[in-house]
């Protein structure tokens, strides 16, 4: 992948195509060799192309496909191969069309948008008004892409895929995973040496007392892989989120679907975080019922009714889920409370988490303490709260 654009070299944008692009590549047995970035110069793109059909089969450009001057990768590539660009008459009678739906008149800048390679395929961009291009160069498959994302992965899916799917006979990688939680990196990587395959080798990917280990599956026979998964299953089954590449809350989410269970939550340390990360995927109204965000003391209070606080906050998160669960219908009801600081509000360190969770006949606490900068130890409550949602509903 060449990636062309000086705002993501000096940080004004983050480059979220590489990530998205491996992944999409992966899930179809392919591998994302390289990735380059460049800036918005005709000899960076030249060198960055130089070097990367040394290695590869198929180069996928991502960037400068606007209307402005500083979109010149069109331009730039026409003059390091050779190839002339045209002018595509049909998109650019769509692209007046459209602006003038918006109730504009089509700028004359847009037409470098419409212009594609002579004697090679046009890629349509459903979303936009960039279109891409496929050409080939020095025996090379040549993907030319918007950078939007939003424009991005949809012509990936419908026209790059595809191609690179048409052109490869067998897959060269075949990745699988098992996510667990709450175990060190190191003591997992320990653990797991025991008993591995010798020919296999694994990555293991923490984030956030989430660790994913990943390995190529077209590396060991069917008999060794059945074997080293229950073994994990009958050393950490305490631990496991998954056997996929899936987020723990894509997880929790699939899991109250299947079993028809809602969630409710009271959120203080992570501030809404809970119910925006539950709602950000498709169904959620058939789990999610209702969060109450209860950051200062006077919205527990009133919520309580009561003029004071347990000081001890595993009493009062308990009162907390007490009145939740009176006030309240659902199935699952979550109850948090933390100090994410720097300074601590409160009696309680930094770092501690107190999670609540109920079925509604049984309740649970746990208590925990972590480590870290702000974001990380919201972000790390966040994740432990699904996790403690996870054990109470299997």
């Amino acid at each position: 992948m060449l990636t062309i654009g000086t705002e993501l070299l000096i940080g004004d944008t983050i480059n979220t195509n590489a990530s998205s692009l491996g992944k999409l590549l992966v899930n179809k047995g392919l591998e994302l060799n390289h990735e380059l970035c460049v800036r918005d110069s005709k000899e960076d793109i030249e060198s960055g192309l130089d070097f990367l059909i040394k290695y590869n089969s198929a180069v996928i450009i991502s960037g400068g496909l606007g209307p402005t001057e500083d979109d010149i990768t069109k331009n730039s590539l026409s003059l390091i191969t050779g190839i002339p660009l045209i002018e595509d008459t049909v998109h650019i009678e769509n692209m007046k069309k459209l602006w003038k739906k918006r109730g504009y008149e089509m700028s004359k800048l847009n037409i470098k948008q419409a212009l594609i390679f002579e004697n090679f395929n046009k890629i349509k961009n459903t979303i936009g008004t960039a279109l891409g291009c496929h050409f080939i160069y020095e025996d090379t498959d040549i993907y030319v892409l918007p950078g939007p994302p939003r424009e991005f992965i949809p012509m990936v899916n419908d026209y790059v895929l595809p191609s690179l799917i048409s052109k490869n006979d067998a897959e060269s990688v075949i990745y699988k995973y098992v996510s667990l939680y709450g175990i060190p990196e190191s003591s997992l990587a320990d653990k797991i040496t025991e008993f591995k395959p010798d020919n296999l080798d694994l990555a293991f990917l923490p984030s956030k007392g989430v660790v994913k280990i990943r390995y190529d599956a077209l590396k060991i026979s069917s008999q060794d892989e059945r074997l080293f998964l229950e073994n994990i299953s009958d050393n950490f089954k305490n631990n496991i989120i998954n056997y996929s590449n899936e987020s723990i809350i894509e997880t929790l989410s699939n899991e109250l679907k299947l079993k028809r269970k809602s969630v409710s939550f009271i959120e203080s340390i992570t501030g809404g975080s809970l119910a925006s990360s539950i709602t950000s995927y498709p169904g959620a109204t058939k789990i999610f019922k209702q969060a109450h965000i209860m950051y200062q003391d006077s919205s527990k209070k009133s919520y309580l009714d009561s003029e004071s606080l347990e000081s001890d906050w595993k009493l009062l998160s308990t009162r907390l889920m007490e009145e939740f669960m009176h006030k309240s219908s659902s199935d699952i009801y979550l109850v948090v409370l933390g100090e994410a600081g720097p300074i601590s509000s409160s009696n309680n360190k930094v770092g501690t988490v107190i999670v609540v969770v109920s079925d509604g006949n049984n309740v649970q606490l746990t208590e925990h303490y972590f480590t870290g900068d702000r974001k990380y130890i919201i972000k790390r409550t966040v994740n432990q709260c699904f996790f403690e949602l996870l054990k109470i509903i299997r």
